[in-house]
């Protein structure tokens, strides 16, 4: 092994030790959870259109559902952003 690989090594090795010692486990207990329900509402009735078209033109099932979704409710009915 040449000496300049060598001294490469070890430094890392160096490194990886010191870090070593600082990770520590812990739990945590979740009390809420918190969600946000996005569906372009912050954008325009236009561009939201145009995205429903696109995710519904793309053959893809999920992304069918999406524009689904997001032609199914109306502004109105949407959480607030």
């Amino acid at each position: 092994m040449n000496w300049w690989i060598f001294t490469r090594w070890v430094s890392a090795m160096a490194l990886r030790n010191k870090l070593l010692g600082g990770i520590v486990g812990f739990q945590m207990a979740v009390e809420t959870v918190e969600a946000k329900f996005k569906m372009s509402q912050n954008r325009s009735e236009e561009d939201r259109r145009r995205v429903a078209e696109k995710l519904g033109a793309s053959g893809d099932g999920r992304s069918e559902a999406v524009a689904d979704l997001m032609r199914d409710v109306a502004d109105d009915q949407m959480p607030e952003a």
